[in-house]
Formats: structure tokens, C-alpha cells, sequence
């Protein structure tokens, strides 16, 4: 029987990619823009709500709060 954590059993470390280390990024930017189109779709119907609008507005500003987080990690990730 090995050992727990015997390197034979272990996968090997390999450095991450660049899509990899940015594909957080690209998933939350996919977030802000679906946010943007529920924005807009719901400032095109008269009947919408103001808690509506400033719900979907505050959903947008917490999703490019998250991007900007994600778009420094991956920054700092990829320096040299």
C-alpha cells in the first residue's frame, strides 16, 4: 500500500495557461453583459418598476465590482 501523498499518485503541477488564468474574467464579462441587456430590456418597458431598475442596477455594479477583482488577479497573475 503507498502512502497519502505518494508523487506516484499525485498529478503533476503544470503552470496555467493564459486562457486559463483569464477565464474567470471572461465568464464575469459574460455576467456584465447579460446585466446590461436585462438593463436595457427593462428600461424599454414603461411599466417597470423603480425597485426593479435599481435591483438590476445594483446586480450590474456588484458583477463589474467582480470583474475588475478578476481582471487584477488574472493581471497579477500573468506578470513575469
Amino acid at each position: 500500500m503507498r502512502p497519502y501523498g505518494d508523487p506516484m499518485t499525485a498529478a503533476p503541477y503544470h503552470h496555467p495557461t493564459r486562457r486559463e488564468i483569464t477565464s474567470d474574467l471572461f465568464d464575469r464579462l459574460r455576467r456584465v453583459t447579460a446585466a446590461t441587456g436585462t438593463l436595457s430590456a427593462l428600461l424599454l418597458t414603461s411599466e417597470t418598476s423603480t425597485v426593479a431598475l435599481t435591483d438590476a442596477l445594483q446586480a450590474l455594479e456588484r458583477d463589474l465590482v467582480l470583474a475588475a477583482q478578476d481582471a487584477e488577479r488574472a493581471r497579477s497573475r500573468l506578470r513575469p
